[in-house]
């Protein structure tokens, strides 16, 4: 199930890289951030209230140390890099989110990897170099 959620999470990295790729152009990373931010953050308190979740923390170091990791830094990044990458690129880059959580898996908790998990993995790592040969050809 875990592996599912991951996919799932892949696929909507890939159609939110697909959004960012147009906005890109006439709007500066920082600028998409913020206000992809500021969208999802109503979103997410919703969810939270309705689910009965708390939603003020009794200790801020984790969710500043997470906003700062994850938020800042790591979306950050991907944003930027769609001036440097396709969204495919981007998109098959972050589809490698379930292997990766299939190997920390495996070494972590000892869950188990079989024949088929190690085939998709190959097979994700095939497309990527693929479609950078492609996209480096269509360039040149």
């Amino acid at each position: 199930m875990g592996d599912l959620f991951c996919l799932l999470a892949g696929l909507f990295y890939a159609a939110y890289l697909l959004l960012l790729q147009n906005i890109r152009r006439t709007m500066g990373s920082w600028s998409i951030l913020t206000w992809s931010s500021a969208a999802g953050g109503p979103v997410l308190l919703a969810i939270a209230l309705l689910r009965g979740e708390p939603v003020w923390p009794q200790d801020w170091t984790p969710i500043v140390t997470l906003f700062v990791l994850s938020q800042l830094v790591g979306q950050g990044l991907l944003v930027f890099s769609l001036r440097h990458f396709s969204p495919l690129i981007i998109g098959l880059a972050l589809l490698t989110q379930p292997a990766i959580a299939a190997l920390y898996g495996w070494g972590f908790f000892g869950e188990a990897v079989g024949a088929l998990d190690m085939l998709g993995m190959a097979l994700l790592g095939c497309a990527l170099v693929l479609a950078k040969t492609v996209s480096e050809r269509a360039s040149a």
